[in-house]
């Protein structure tokens, strides 16, 4: 199955020769400025890499002695791994990652028909592989990349079949992403963005057809990118880059340039091919926003990219690494032991050696035995002391430290366990809300890029919709995407909100809530109540209005300190209308009160407010001026 990325259609670009050709030399430039910028980066990488492997720097050591120990020591990759398994553990133990809520209580319905539709999404769209990669990429070299298109898959036996239309995620290498144009953070303001990508003939010759790629001046690369081949070396793996004669370096820009010279920047989306130095097409950004998605371990302030924990942790590994060496050597050494003898004591001048072995000289002590080395045990304390730094710097505590229950105890109150738990916690806020977002930031550009179909009137994805949500919850979804300013109304969360939070805590929180709320609600209920009562004076009703609008606003602001309650509005009860009917009803049904007694009472003269004459009699004669005790 072969895949083909589908760009939104937008009007085509019009320049000449000149223009494209002056753009052309300015981009090739640019990019190879923004390559040589990320030299020293990329060196860093391919440490990095080699350290998590854990491959000696050299590969054999002969100083003490003839092949003294050469071990790495993992110290990095062990930090790296436990922080990676709580990253992911925080995000995919709850069945749902992504939760859609709504930000106006206008939007409820809106929000559920996304909710059921995001459920189904995640499983389409390559969320969990993709995520994987990108989240490791972060832990490890501190920058991880999302790149989220519109893809169609579709295999080619004896005719064309689409198999799969919708958008992906894909994870990108972070050495694939180049960003330039000034030190931004943000995706979407550096001026110049690349995602680069290695092709086939095959795959030049169907975006041709499909994309409109004019391929005539391609050239193949003459080799693939260091860090990849580094991956591969370290590996053990030869991936496609081996067949240099068939492989062609091309990158998506996304980039401001002034191309029509009209005095104004156009975002444009161009399909450059690196080894040849041409654009193989040139377009308009079909996207209001950049589909890359990103996040950093551990930012570097104003810099694009960020600091992994490798990066944090490789010179302790080195030192590590060093100490361990010399420690091993140290112990065979000791038991080691050299020979000093008088010229000609020996015949041959060696001495081969195994139990038992009786050696015959006419003077024993002209063969004397010399130690080469002590045990030190200061080696083993300062490995101890380089470790715990290393645990200081990443927060991570496997690598010394007994796990928590160990240092915990049985007889540990709860209260400080848990205030000790969320102290540690605290350490990876920052790291651990990075992924959230990028990771919720992924799904979005995956929401966007439907919508963007949608927009354009793509109605094979509308009968997709209609077939796996049913039209009610369809309608609704449609309707949400062909607003521009969906995301206004509705919000995209990872349903992990920090690590504090798992199953257990978002349970407990709900049964403190639901607690909280349940004497509310019956406090608002008996306060309506007494207001709707007809004999309840002005004042109380006042005093009323008051007291619901306080406690609401309290109960508001008590909701918003839970973490995963992001819509306190939806709980909130404003019973104001409420009190207002009732108070009209209650003054209506003293005005009809008061009229019957009026009526009973008799009216004023000249009013007619008497009541009619009883019994028979003449009907139209009229009535007394005054009524008599009889008619009273």
């Amino acid at each position: 199955m072969r895949k083909s990325i589908l760009h939104p259609q937008l009007e085509e670009l019009k320049v000449t020769d000149e223009q494209r050709q002056k753009f052309d030399s300015w981009l090739a430039a640019e990019l190879m400025d923004a390559k040589a910028a990320r030299t020293a980066l990329e060196a860093l990488w391919r440490e990095l890499v080699r350290q998590y492997d854990a491959v000696p720097r050299t590969p054999f050591r002969n100083t003490p002695i003839e092949n003294a120990s050469n071990v790495e020591i993992p110290l990095g990759a062990i930090a790296v791994d436990s922080i990676y398994a709580q990253m992911i553990d925080l995000i995919y133990t709850i069945s749902q990652p992504i939760t859609i809520r709504h930000k106006h209580k206008d939007f409820v319905q809106r929000a559920k028909a996304m909710q059921a539709w995001v459920d189904l999404l995640v499983h389409e769209i390559n969320l969990r592989p993709a995520s994987e990669h990108s989240i490791f990429d972060t832990a490890q070299l501190g920058t991880g990349f999302y790149y989220v298109p519109f893809v169609e898959s579709f295999v080619k036996n004896k005719t064309h079949k689409v198999v799969r239309r919708g958008p992906e995620i894909i994870s990108m290498l972070p050495d694939d992403v180049l960003m330039w144009g000034g030190v931004f953070n943000d995706v979407q303001d550096c001026r110049g963005l690349s995602l680069r990508f290695y092709l086939t003939l095959d795959d030049l010759h169907t975006a041709a057809k499909h994309r409109k790629w004019d391929i005539t001046h391609a050239k193949p690369c003459a080799n693939g990118d260091w860090i990849r081949q580094r991956r591969e070396r370290l590996s053990r793996v030869s991936g496609d880059l081996q067949r240099n004669n068939d492989i062609y370096e091309v990158h998506d820009i996304y980039v401001r340039y002034d191309i029509d010279e009209d005095g104004y920047d156009e975002d444009l989306l161009v399909n450059f091919d690196a080894t040849g130095q041409c654009s193989l097409r040139v377009r308009y950004c079909p996207y209001d926003e950049r589909p890359v998605s990103k996040m950093c371990y551990q930012i570097r302030s104003h810099m694009p990219y960020g600091i992994g924990v490798m990066e944090m942790i490789s010179p302790l590994q080195n030192v590590t690494t060093d100490l361990h060496n010399h420690q091993v050597d140290n112990v065979a050494m000791a038991n080691m032991r050299m020979y000093k003898s008088r010229y000609g004591a020996i015949k041959g001048g060696t001495i081969n050696i195994w139990s038992g072995r009786n050696l015959e000289m006419a003077n024993p002590e002209d063969l004397m035995e010399m130690k080469l080395s002590d045990i030190y045990p200061s080696l083993e304390r300062t490995q101890g002391q380089v470790t715990q730094l290393a645990e200081r710097r990443t927060g991570a505590n496997e690598l010394t430290q007994p796990n928590q229950n160990q240092t915990f105890g049985n007889r540990t109150p709860a209260a400080t366990a848990t205030s000790l738990l969320q102290q540690a916690n605290r350490r990876f806020t920052p790291a651990f809300d990075a992924v959230r977002l990028g990771t919720a930031g992924a799904v979005r550009q995956a929401i966007l890029r439907v919508a963007e179909r949608i927009r354009a009137g793509d109605l094979d994805y509308e009968q997709h919709l209609l077939r796996t949500l049913g039209e009610t919850n369809a309608t609704q979804v449609i309707d949400c995407l062909k607003d521009e300013f969906f995301d206004h109304s509705i919000g995209i969360h990872v349903t992990a909100s920090s690590n504090a939070i798992n199953k257990d805590a978002d349970r407990q929180n709900a049964v403190t809530l639901a607690n909280l709320l349940a004497p509310y609600y019956e406090k608002m209920l008996q306060l309506v109540t007494t207001v709707s009562n007809p004999m309840a004076p002005p004042e109380v009703r006042s005093t009323a209005l008051k007291i619901a609008a306080a406690t609401s606003e309290l109960i508001d602001r008590i909701i918003r300190t839970f973490e995963q309650f992001k819509d306190p509005e939806i709980f909130v009860v404003d019973p104001s209308d409420e009190i207002e009917q009732a108070q009209e009803s209650a003054d209506a049904q003293n005005m009809m009160q008061l009229a019957v007694m009026s009526g009973m009472m008799g009216g004023e003269p000249g009013m007619g407010g008497g009541m009619p004459p009883q019994g028979g009699g003449d009907q139209s004669a009229p009535s007394s001026p005054m009524p008599d005790a009889t008619q009273v």
